[in-house]
Parts: C-alpha cells; sequence; structure tokens
C-alpha cells in the first residue's frame, strides 16, 4: 500500500474512533434513493450517494465546498 494511501486510512480510522465520521453501509434503498434523486437533480452518482446516505443516518451535518451540492442536501 502506497504511503498517502496509509494515511488516508489512518485519518479515516481516527475519525471513527472520535465518532467524527460514520461510515454507512450502502444497500438497495440507498442505491434506488441515489439513482432517483441523480435523475430529479441531476446530480453525479456519487454526491447523491453522500447526500441520501447523510440523510439516512440523520446526519447533523453535511460538509461540502460545492454550493449547488449543500443546496440539494438540504
Amino acid at each position: 500500500m502506497e504511503p498517502a494511501s496509509r494515511l488516508n486510512l489512518g485519518g479515516i480510522r481516527t475519525l471513527t474512533r472520535l465518532r467524527r465520521l460514520r461510515l454507512v453501509p450502502i444497500n438497495l434503498i440507498v442505491i434506488k434513493d441515489s439513482i432517483e434523486m441523480v435523475l430529479k437533480h441531476h446530480l453525479y452518482v456519487a454526491d447523491a450517494v453522500q447526500i441520501v446516505s447523510a440523510r439516512r443516518v440523520n446526519a447533523k451535518l453535511f460538509v461540502t465546498a460545492d454550493k449547488t451540492l449543500a443546496k440539494k442536501a438540504k
């Protein structure tokens, strides 16, 4: 594994352990809802999966630098 990859995985582990990051399993409901969001709002699939996943766990915060995506996430 490359050093940068190890650093990313280490950061993910740390954030998860500190309860600052939650990994949400992708299931058929997330996929279905994401596809609906892609078709309705013309989003990228990855963006739709992020929004749907955040909604499913009632995330208190959705962080993005994309203003359009932030509006769609509300």
